[in-house]
């Protein structure tokens, strides 16, 4: 069959084996989901066409796993109307089909699109969860739109998702994006568990907010990261060595400091 003549020679030799000369065995969703993963991990857009046909023509369209890895798929290849198209044609969208098209909308810088999709939701009777929450916490800083991300803030704590990490970490990185760091400090405090994510969205935000006044304090913060038992990483060290090649005695001192902390 034409379909598996495209694939490559040198995918078949890493990662298919005998098992797979039977065309019959391609036809489960499960061995159709592989060949989606094989696609994923080897950027192989071909690949995905292909297995998406196949997909139409067994009639598996309704399948929601299978539209929503397709759904994740497109748009790592700059696809949208592909990933739109297969979204509208589900008749029944779960809650990881509308978070893989938000996601989708968000990989493309498609920030508008992501939260207009976020908000109809709710007439669908779809709630979000944490990984919705997350990802639109991330679109509302993306355009440093405050009251929709206080929107994201309020769903979160109706539903309880604030008290997950992600969730939290997100929030705090848009509050820091939105230059509201007095918001950004108590969803860092109110925080029942960090991680070093947490942490470094903090440190982020205050290293990007360019007034003196926030960052002079940044070092304690580093301090107290490294008591709670985190240790700094590339992230970490990339948000701190701006500060420390500033002009004067600013930048010598946090050249310093930076040196000091190791």
């Amino acid at each position: 069959m034409t379909f598996f003549l495209l694939l490559t020679r040198n995918l078949l030799a890493l990662k298919t084996s005998c098992y797979y000369t039977s065309a019959s065995v391609f036809d489960s969703p499960f061995n159709l989901l592989h060949l989606l993963n094989l696609s994923s991990t080897d950027e192989f857009l071909q690949l995905t066409k292909q297995t998406h046909a196949r997909v139409l023509f067994l009639g598996f369209t309704q399948s929601p796993f299978l539209a929503s890895k397709l759904l994740s798929l497109y748009p790592s290849f700059g696809h949208l109307t592909e990933s739109k198209t297969i979204f509208d044609s589900v008749e029944d969208k779960n809650v990881y089909l509308w978070n893989s098209m938000i996601n989708g909308y968000l990989k493309c810088s498609s920030y508008v699109e992501a939260f207009d999709l976020f908000c109809k939701m709710g007439s669908f009777n779809i709630k979000p969860d944490d990984f919705t929450l997350a990802t639109v916490s991330k679109v509302t800083g993306e355009i440093k739109d405050l009251v929709a991300g206080k929107l994201v803030h309020c769903k979160s704590i109706k539903t309880g998702f604030v008290m997950d990490i992600v969730v939290s970490n997100s929030l705090i990185s848009m509050y820091g994006k939105c230059g509201v760091f007095e918001e950004m400090k108590n969803v860092f405090d109110e925080m029942c568990e960090r991680n070093v994510g947490s942490w470094n969205a903090l440190i982020s935000g205050y290293s990007n907010s360019g007034d003196w006044r926030l960052v002079k304090d940044l070092w304690e913060v580093v301090k107290n990261m490294q008591l709670d038992g985190m240790k700094l990483n590339g992230f970490t060290i990339s948000s701190l060595l701006p500060l420390s090649g500033g002009d004067g005695t600013w930048g010598c001192n946090y050249g310093r400091n930076f040196i000091f902390i190791f």
